[in-house]
């Protein structure tokens, strides 16, 4: 077949040179073992040489020639294809193979991948394990391991041991729909972390479907997934953001979330509530009616799984995050909203600076608090509207920037109905108030965000605030 194929290439590139019955004769010279039988440069089935004279050598060397440059090109083709699809492919033919006593078919995608069946095994072992915890029973699993040990020749728990972040990323993605197999699973593997012979000896053979099986504890799981978190909150986030991530395996990423935020609890959960509240940010994108119910139950999950403290300093950023939630689910969101809004009183300082849902039989309690503790100043004295500016700092300094976005509202509104205080603020002395020189370094800083409606804000609020001499100002060094 080499030979063939060079022979062919060279024919290629004459043709390519010299385009005439002399490129041929030259390149029958360079290949004196042909020059015998000139019918017979490039063998054609018997069914197909009645389309060609024996006589027109070079149009039948042609032919051939284009027959495997077309062949090439759907060979390579064919490999881009198997291989960006190998995570579908691979797995139910890994257990076909265990069955058979020739695994023809797996051979086949071998060879034509023209590697190793071994790395192959080794690469994608992640994707062949979720997908027999998913769709087998134990028994069959083992058969599967033992194939796989067999095959490349390294004891199943050896392999294990490797690559364990990927393996326990796909695992996670069917925690909804196969959450007791999952969970016995991740049990399983934190025995082989522990170096227990849970799945087998060196010999995989010897092992039998009772030791292979493994109760799990919850508690237990959640510890061994802890180390692990951050690595699977980030394969989740890639799942939701990726443009090519089928709708199905986004709405399993999702459901997941939901699902291992469940598992973890408040201790784990409020450790990494940053990077989790993140990924919910990122699945409000998703829109379609599936993708709300979904997130609704991620979103509650999440509320009920964080503890005090940590629920404390996200909340302000929580409910302006999840108000477009609110608005398509009402009847979902407001009973949680209920509970941390209306029922617990360690939050009712918080909510002066909350801003208020939309209209809804079933948010009228949520905005009649919310409106019982806001601060509506108009026509203030100096130190109530210092302490109505200083109340917005935390806001104006958020790192999240809807956060800081809503708070420049409330300022630019404060501003504007107290316009005597602030001008008082600004001209009563030689040095303009110390909260004043605070707002306007912190206005000058949100000048290098791109996003536009932040722009038009704060070029209103220095606009209310008015011209003043930097020279004036209590602390320059404040101002970059």
């Amino acid at each position: 077949m080499s030979s063939t194929r060079s022979t062919f290439c060279s024919g290629i590139r004459a043709f390519k040179c010299q385009p005439s019955l002399s490129s041929y004769e030259t390149f029958l010279n360079e290949n004196k073992s042909r020059e015998e039988n000139k019918d017979q440069i490039v063998p054609l089935p018997e069914r197909s040489r009645h389309l060609f004279p024996k006589k027109c050598v070079q149009q039948r060397f042609f032919c051939a020639c284009c027959a495997f440059v077309l062949f090439q090109r759907i060979n390579s083709k064919l490999v881009s294809f198997i291989s960006s699809q190998m995570r579908f492919l691979l797995p139910p033919l890994v257990v076909r193979a265990s069955k058979e006593s020739e695994p023809t078919l797996l051979q086949e995608m071998v060879a034509c991948l023209a590697t190793r069946l071994r790395d192959i095994l080794i690469d994608n072992f992640q994707h062949i394990l979720s997908y027999i915890v998913f769709h087998l029973p134990g028994n069959e699993q083992m058969n599967v391991l033992t194939f796989i040990a067999d095959t490349i020749d390294i004891p199943i728990k050896n392999i294990r041991r490797c690559s364990v972040q990927n393996q326990v990323n796909e695992l996670v993605l069917g925690l909804h729909d196969h959450r007791s197999a999952v969970l016995q699973e991740f049990a399983r593997m934190k025995c082989i972390e522990e170096e227990n012979e849970i799945i087998g000896s060196e010999d995989p053979k010897k092992n039998s479907e009772s030791n292979f099986m493994v109760l799990a504890d919850v508690q237990e799981v959640a510890d061994y997934l802890s180390p692990r978190l951050l690595g699977i909150l980030g394969f989740l986030d890639n799942k939701l953001v990726s443009s090519s991530t089928m709708y199905k395996e986004k709405r399993s990423a999702l459901w997941s979330l939901s699902d291992l935020i469940l598992v973890m609890g408040k201790h784990h959960i409020s450790s990494v509530s940053r990077k989790v509240l993140a990924s919910l940010k990122t699945s409000l994108k998703l829109k379609d009616e599936e993708f709300y119910d979904i997130g609704c139950h991620a979103w509650k999950n999440f509320l009920r799984n964080l503890d005090e403290s940590t629920l404390l300093g996200l909340l302000e950023e929580i409910v302006i995050l999840i108000a477009p939630l609110v608005k398509v689910r009402p009847q979902h969101i407001a009973p949680i909203l209920t509970d941390i809004l209306v029922d617990m009183q360690s939050v009712r300082p918080l909510l002066r600076n909350m801003p208020l849902f939309h209209d809804d039989p079933a948010l009228v309690r949520i905005n009649q608090i919310i409106q019982e503790h806001q601060i509506h100043l108009s026509g203030g004295n100096d130190q109530e509207v210092v302490d109505a500016l200083s109340s917005l700092l935390r806001g104006l300094n958020h790192e999240n920037v809807d956060v800081r976005l809503h708070a420049l509202t409330c300022l630019r509104i404060t501003l504007h109905h107290n316009q005597d205080a602030v001008h008082h603020l600004t001209t009563d002395s030689d040095i303009v108030h110390p909260i004043i020189s605070e707002l306007f370094s912190i206005l000058l800083g949100q000048c290098r965000e791109v996003e536009e409606e932040l722009h038009i804000v704060v070029a209103e609020c220095l606009g209310l605030l008015g011209a003043i001499d930097p020279a004036r100002f209590y602390t320059q060094t404040s101002i970059r």
